[in-house]
């Protein structure tokens, strides 16, 4: 299993709370690219199921 994530990091120090709100609304904005679904849902799974964090050494 690989970890295709998306991580966004902002600057507490450069980033103004404006700038930061807007970057974020883009960022939560953006859709999920369809063809991720078997993934997205794999990794809710793993997130949500004590039998499968045996199964993948969490």
């Amino acid at each position: 299993m690989w970890n295709d994530a998306n991580v966004l990091c902002l600057s507490l120090k450069k980033t103004s709370p404006a700038v930061a709100k807007g970057i974020l609304d883009a960022w939560l904005a953006t859709s999920v690219d369809a063809g991720e679904a078997a993934n997205i849902a794999l990794v809710h799974d793993a997130d949500t199921s004590d039998a499968f964090r045996g199964r993948i050494g969490i």
